[in-house]
């Protein structure tokens, strides 16, 4: 089960949010908050796996929130923002957090999101990716090589199979997901996967959807 707790000042979207999550059997919300500050003293009670975090709170914000929660525990914190800003992101996600969500996001993408980061997996909006990439907003940790490393990726060919299941992954489908779409096994999906971070020596499917973007796949 994946403890988790909200943190947003608007009653009617937590609610909203606390029903989205809680359709899959396997995600339970232990706890909900207000701002950053409730969110870090919810933390200390109920230890969950992940707090989904709203970027605008009063008295105390999401970034200072996340760090807070940072500081101490070892939990996942995903922000929630109603747009994409590039300084927004940048405060997001050097302040700490695991990942950066618009609060249009669809509710399955939502869940697979929340599923992906307890797994360790950066979760980062597909539409905030690609105006990440095109504002030239950094992305430290899971940002692709540069210069000679980038030109060598451009020069990687992937395969028709390959190219279907990265637009999948930018989609923020699961393996599940991809393997009823293209008619395969999921064990074949994850080999799909594994070969092609092997290929372009990137570490996890953040990076290969950033790849995507860069090179026209999506």
């Amino acid at each position: 089960m994946i403890r988790i707790v909200i943190a947003e000042d608007d009653q009617l979207i937590r609610e909203a949010l606390k029903l989205t999550v809680e359709q899959d059997e396997a995600i339970e919300v232990v706890g909900c908050a207000s701002n950053g500050l409730q969110a870090f003293e919810l933390c200390g009670r109920l230890l969950p796996d992940v707090v989904l975090m709203d970027f605008s709170m009063p008295e105390c914000d999401g970034v200072e929130g996340t760090r807070l929660i940072k500081s101490k525990y070892d939990i996942k914190v995903i922000i929630l923002t109603i747009s994409f800003e590039s300084d927004t992101v940048s405060k997001a996600l050097d302040s700490g957090a695991d990942g950066y969500i618009l609060k249009d996001v669809r509710p399955g993408e939502l869940i697979q999101m929340i599923k992906s980061t307890v797994m360790g997996l950066r979760a980062v909006h597909s539409n905030v990716l690609s105006k990440m990439i095109k504002h030239g907003t950094g992305y430290t940790e899971s940002s692709p090589p540069t210069h000679e490393s980038e030109e060598r990726l451009l020069t990687i060919r992937l395969t028709g199979r390959e190219k279907s299941v990265l637009q999948r992954i930018v989609c923020g489908r699961s393996n599940k997901e991809i393997a009823a779409d293209l008619l395969l096994s999921e064990g074949r999906v994850r080999n799909i996967i594994t070969n092609m971070l092997k290929k372009l020596d990137l570490g996890d499917r953040t990076q290969l959807a950033i790849y995507a973007f860069k090179n026209n796949i999506v």
